[in-house]
């Protein structure tokens, strides 16, 4: 926020439910306006927007839908039909809720055009209402795919089981971006482009007849992809289920559909074709089939039987010898760097699958992804690692660095792309590389700048420049990069001058001396507040506390529909699951006297009553004697008004559990103990305590 200030808009249907995201941003401190408008379509979004003239296109959405209303929609037919059955477990009217879901998801798609993207965060009960849209993570991924909305990074898209108070709950939270293409089930009727990607892909005697394509959609309708840009297929990606890895060994790739597995637990990819127009495509089907396996909980991994590019020409004398070369690192085998690039890990070879596939020998390479292992990947960092910090730094300044357009350059230029230097900003695709030439040109770019570069950092950074600019600046080679290099050494050599420096020794006390400490001194403050706060009217509290005499506060000519307002957010607030937790746990816990009782539950009243107090204007600052003063001061307005105003602050008392204090034993000030005496090692240096 500090490098990007932004503002958050709050759009809410009524201004009930914009209190609670207004105390949030208040808490939080992060600039922010609240507004009322039609949520229920990116039209009434908009409008709410420029009616405040905000402009939709500089606009990140976020939504957060819990146990969304279900629309009237009519079912779905086909290859959709049968995937929504499978993916909600056969339960009533699946069709109608999966065309529900491809309703919701266009005006996702909608609000998402033209915009930053859309944070997109399902929170869905498991146990819903006759009119509400709940459907698991895959089926939100396949709808959202079908309109052309696609997670920005698929590794961080995955759904969270959590608790709530009516039962398990999952939470599904993606950041999804609106792109040119839009993917769905592949059909029968898309047999004739299927058979040009076809060609494109394999040589005449490897190809697959259209019997054969037609077979695979057929035995498995719910695992065959189709990317359609404009209208037109230009990709796809046959996939099946299967028992395990190991059921490959039986199979060959013209018959590959006989060894399908209704909800096999293992996901097979059996090829990925791409247009010739459309480079970059493949990953992008790759990618998703990935991104629907690790949503899909019948899913376990992902596996594929994938050839060698460069075999027949490496001179190495077998398959395994250049396989094992490609996993050590010493050869760059474009096909196999597609899927390692991708955290895939080479199982062995699969002799016979291809029999066609005379330049690698009819073998085939076994290689499997678990995408539910995915972990978040880190952005790069210039900063060394402790405690060879120092040793680090210093090798860098004795050793200029290679500034990453010149590696960049070298590797490209030894593979048959020469980088034009007059025109960086070229994309890569453009310079004519594919997926495949990507996959190599990162794992050596990687190896090069001996560290794990992200799988999709040439596809977020598609040009020469934007690559190289990125990488220079995360390895700190510009004179920025230097200055800060410096920094780190001085700072890792004032670490090193203090470890040399010999430590005061002071004597700990033990734990519980501490606590005892803590807890006299706790309760001797509170009894004294007390004293003060029962000699003074809640209005000459004020004006000690800030010193001189203010005039009318906001609770002096309040009227008790303003007050009932007030009431009812508050009421509101302290009903939610969350609040009642934390105060319930501090009226549940034994405590000695009434007065460590409040103070204690003061703190967690504060934290939860304080931001709409500020959001109201009924307090100027979050200081606990201001809060407090608020809580008393409508306490004195609600007793002086009566009638229902008494009674809804009656009721707040049970809410803030103020009404249990009577069970603690009551401590006046006159029998408060004296000042209790502490140690030496408790007082801070050079300072006195005050009573």
């Amino acid at each position: 926020m500090k490098d990007f200030p932004l503002t958050m808009v709050g759009i809410g249907g009524d201004e009930e439910s914009l209190v609670a995201p207004k105390i949030g941003m208040c808490a939080k401190r992060i600039p922010h306006k609240v507004l009322t408008g039609d949520v229920r379509s990116p039209g009434g979004i908009v409008a709410a927007l420029k009616q405040k003239k905000i402009d939709a296109h500089r606009t990140l959405f976020l939504q957060v839908c819990q146990d969304r209303p279900r629309r009237d929609a009519s079912a779905v037919s086909g290859p959709i039909a049968t995937f929504a059955r499978q993916a909600m477990g056969n339960a009533a009217g699946s069709e109608a809720l999966f065309a529900a879901l491809l309703e919701d998801a266009e005006d996702c798609a909608e609000l998402a055009k033209g915009g930053m993207g859309l944070c997109l965060a399902e929170v869905q009960s498991h146990s819903p209402g006759p009119n509400v849209l709940v459907a698991p993570a895959a089926a939100l991924a396949m709808a959202a795919a079908m309109v052309g909305l696609f997670p920005q990074d698929v590794k961080l898209a995955q759904p969270y089981p959590m608790r709530d108070e009516t039962g398990d709950c999952d939470v599904f939270c993606q950041v999804l971006s609106r792109r040119n293409f839009r993917v769905r089930f592949a059909v029968p009727e898309d047999l004739p482009a299927l058979e040009v990607l076809e060609e494109m892909a394999w040589k005449k005697h490897m190809r697959t007849p259209r019997e054969g394509l037609l077979k695979r959609i057929q035995t498995s309708p719910t695992t065959s992809f189709a990317l359609e840009v404009d209208g037109q297929v230009r990709a796809v990606l046959y996939t099946q289920r299967i028992r395990k890895p190991e059921d490959v060994y039986r199979q060959k790739l013209q018959q590959v559909f006989e060894g399908h597995v209704e909800g096999g637990p293992v996901l097979q990819l059996i090829a990925i074709h791409a247009h010739t127009e459309h480079r970059g495509l493949g990953t992008e089907l790759r990618s998703f089939a990935l991104h629907l396996a690790r949503l899909d909980p019948t899913i376990e991994s992902v596996c594929a039987v994938t050839l060698c590019h460069d075999y027949a020409s490496s001179g190495v004398k077998n398959m395994q010898q250049y396989v094992d070369m490609h996993v050590n690192g010493k050869v760059n085998d474009r096909i196999l760097t597609f899927h390692t690039s991708y955290g895939a890990k080479v199982l062995g070879l699969v002799p016979g699958y291809r029999p066609e596939d005379f330049e690698n020998e009819a073998t085939g390479v076994l290689i499997q992804y678990k995408p539910k292992d995915w972990a978040f990947e880190p952005a790069l960092s210039i900063e060394p690692k402790a405690p060879e910090a120092k040793q680090e730094v210093v090798k860098r300044k004795e050793e200029p660095q290679v500034a990453s357009l010149e590696i960049l350059s070298s590797i490209m230029t030894e593979m048959g792309y020469e980088v034009d230097m007059d025109n960086l900003d070229q994309g890569f695709f453009s310079s004519g590389l594919d997926s495949f030439d990507m996959g190599v040109i990162q794992n050596r770019l990687g190896r090069a700048l001996g560290r794990t570069l992200p799988a999709t950092l040439m596809l977020d950074l598609p040009t020469v420049k934007e690559l190289t600019e990125h990488l220079d600046k995360e390895r700190g080679v510009s004179g920025q990069g230097a200055a800060e290099a410096e920094a780190i050494t001085a700072h890792t050599e004032v670490i090193e001058e203090r470890r040399e420096r010999p430590e005061r020794r002071t004597e700990r006390a033990s734990d519980e001396t501490i606590t005892e400490w803590v807890r006299c001194w706790r309760q001797y403050l509170y009894k004294k507040q007390k004293a003060r706060q029962r000699s003074a009217s809640p209005r000459q509290r004020r004006s000690r506390s800030t010193g001189r005499s203010r005039g009318p506060g906001p609770w002096e000519d309040m009227k008790s529909e303003e007050l009932e307002k007030i009431q009812t957010k508050l009421a509101w607030l302290l009903r939610l699951p969350q609040n009642q937790r934390r105060l319930q746990h501090v009226a549940d816990k034994p405590h000695d006297n009434e007065a460590l009782f409040l103070c204690e539950l003061r703190v967690v009243l504060d934290s939860v009553l304080g931001p709409l107090f500020m959001a109201s204007g009924l307090v100027q600052d979050m200081k606990p004697r201001s809060l407090q003063d608020a809580r008393d001061d409508m306490e004195s307005c609600a007793l002086s008004l009566g009638g229902s105003a008494a009674s809804r602050h009656k009721e707040l008392l049970s809410l803030m559990k103020l009404d249990q204090a009577s069970r603690f034993p009551q401590v006046s000030a006159r029998s408060a103990s004296p000042v209790p005496r502490v140690p030496p090692q408790f007082l801070p240096a050079q300072r006195g305590i005050m009573a």
